[in-house]
């Protein structure tokens, strides 16, 4: 395995034919969640013997391996956000950091279709009084205050990588599903009473 500078043990690796498989470990193994992968495909030497430097590194949120052996080096990096936060329970298979940022940003989306409905479904009936309007902005600024308070919230704390552009975008999508499909009229009401 690869440790820190304090000798905590943070990454196993092994070998899979060419490639090499990094798992990192954290809190999430003691609540028995998955841990999250990264391969390096085709990083081994091409002959047995060759001297092989394998090298990790944490910084800012971002993971960064590589594998230098027989004149060629391999790196990949893994961007640690919270909108990673699926593949600890992701139960087929486990990511290894190839499409990570597209899956994150699907995750995000699919997530908060749900509250999107729910906010949609937050329509003004407005009363002689226009309190009804009033309680939906209300419910509108506080979904949307609450997600975008953990989206900036969360890596500051926990020291990762600021959420992307690709993810706010997510999240707008997932909400305006979600809020499109509590206008589509049910079956019941569009049949009447």
């Amino acid at each position: 395995g690869l440790a820190n500078d304090r000798a905590e043990l943070f990454l196993e690796w092994r070998q899979k034919g060419r490639d090499y498989e990094f798992t990192m470990r954290s809190r999430a193994a003691r609540l028995r969640l998955h841990s999250v992968e990264l391969l390096l495909p085709d990083a081994a030497p091409p002959a047995p013997g060759v001297p092989l430097s394998l090298r990790a590194e944490w910084r800012a949120g971002i993971v960064t391996l590589s594998a230098t052996g027989a004149g060629r080096t391999t790196t990949r990096h893994l961007v640690l956000a919270p909108s990673g936060n699926w593949r600890f329970v992701w139960p087929w298979g486990r990511n290894r950091g190839e499409y990570a940022g597209a899956e994150d940003a699907i995750w995000v989306a699919v997530s908060l279709v749900g509250i999107g409905y729910w906010v949609g479904r937050a329509r003004a009936v407005d009363g002689p009084d226009g309190r009804e309007r009033g309680r939906r902005l209300w419910v509108i600024g506080g979904a949307v205050g609450m997600i975008a308070g953990v989206m900036l919230a969360v890596p500051a704390i926990a020291g990762l990588q600021r959420t992307s552009a690709a993810d706010w975008g997510a999240a707008a999508l997932g909400l305006g599903v979600g809020a499109a499909l509590a206008y589509i009229p049910s079956a019941r009401s569009a049949s009447g009473p």
